[in-house]
């Protein structure tokens, strides 16, 4: 499967809500997302530039990894290995 996320920082906020609203949007859910970062004691994962992260979702749990980081054309791109665990 291919995932393009984007990231957009400087939003409005209530502009926002509002068009969600206006779309029939729906909150499902809200929480605190808890994450932690693993690496060896070498910082091997760290120095290849690659990421090993446990997020807590509250409700689940997901492992993810990222490694091969590039830019593209001014963007970010990176894979990233993902899958959750109950």
């Amino acid at each position: 499967m291919l995932e393009i996320e984007v990231k957009i920082f400087d939003i409005d906020k209530a502009v926002l809500l509002d068009k969600l609203r206006l779309l029939k949007a729906v909150k499902k859910r809200e929480g605190l997302l808890k994450v932690a970062y693993f690496d060896f004691a070498d910082r091997r994962i760290q120095k290849a530039g690659e990421v090993l992260r446990l997020r807590d979702l509250g409700f689940r749990s997901e492992v993810g990894y990222k490694s091969g980081r590039k830019e593209v054309e001014d963007m970010k791109c990176v894979e990233e290995l993902q899958f959750f665990a109950n």
